[in-house]
């Protein structure tokens, strides 16, 4: 029995796989460790996880936002030890996880939009170049922390077009001390940021909001994808939130970048069960 998780900042799936079936789907909040603490971790794990025997489970493999470091990877990998102790622990950080879903054993490039963004070049085997994650602040080009930055600072600077600050106003009702409160105090500000991310896609037929969101693509495609040197020999495919619901106009930022998306998945779970439950790894282990 295997168990496996794919964490982003936002929300964690999970599901429990035994002999190539699916037992259990289940999901819990994000599990980045640069913004929850190895207890609460724990915490959160156990309360999820006591419907099925710890000590039958075999391995776990988790891919998270924020385990690019080894001293990220190593908390994460503590909290899981002690909730299943007997079990074998794999902690990568969440670009793996797409890649491996995305393509299993082909190279391609994989891209991460979400919350936070991320891409990186896989081999078939492993990741030969990444960009580096610089997070919310000097980073995550495209994401929904980037978007949701650039609305909240064009209203906190009274440059909404009417009609969108009346909407704004009326979906949300912060005032500009809320929201410089929960930037700057909040515990997790990129989940903040990224929660306007369903109103820029209400709102996509206004043109203000259109070119916010092909600003964000084009930054992503230029910051992040051309960087990689094999950008123009390899295939490329996404996977998060954000990719998936304004895929429109990330292909159309895409071919501005010559490129054509091959591939879009909500999330990586679907293709990290077949991964792991094909052997893909396992083959990889004895290649």
């Amino acid at each position: 029995m295997i168990l496996i998780a794919d964490s982003g900042s936002t929300k964690t799936d999970w599901a429990v796989i035994e002999n190539g079936s699916v037992l259990k789907v289940f999901n819990t909040k994000g599990l980045n460790p640069y913004f929850v603490s190895g207890k609460k971790i724990v915490s959160i794990i156990g309360n999820r996880t006591g419907s099925f025997t710890a000590n039958r489970l075999d391995a776990v493999y988790f891919y998270g936002a924020g385990c690019g470091s080894q001293t990220q990877r190593s908390r994460v990998e503590n909290a899981l030890r002690t909730v299943f102790p007997e079990a074998m622990i794999s902690v990568e950080g969440d670009i793996l996880g797409a890649a491996r879903a995305l393509f299993m054993n082909r190279p391609g490039i994989a891209c991460i939009i979400g919350t936070g963004s991320n891409s990186c070049v896989y081999d078939g085997k492993g990741i030969s170049e990444k960009v580096f994650s610089a997070g919310y602040l000097f980073g995550d080009e495209g994401s929904g922390s980037h978007m949701g930055k650039i609305i909240l600072g064009d209203y906190l600077k009274k440059r909404l077009p009417r009609e969108i600050d009346k909407a704004f106003t009326t979906s949300f009702g912060y005032d500009r001390e809320d929201i410089i409160r929960k930037i700057y105090h909040g515990s997790e500000p990129n989940r903040f940021l990224a929660s306007f991310a369903p109103f820029i896609r209400e709102n996509l037929s206004n043109r203000y909001i259109r070119d916010l969101v092909t600003e964000c693509f084009d930054s992503f495609f230029s910051e992040q994808v051309k960087t990689l040197r094999s950008h123009a020999s390899l295939p490329l495919s996404c996977t998060g939130s954000v990719a998936w619901h304004f895929r429109e106009l990330f292909g159309l930022s895409a071919r501005k970048a010559g490129i054509v998306p091959e591939k879009y998945m909500l999330t990586p779970m679907e293709g990290l069960i077949a991964y792991h439950s094909g052997g893909c790894l396992e083959k990889e282990k004895t290649a």
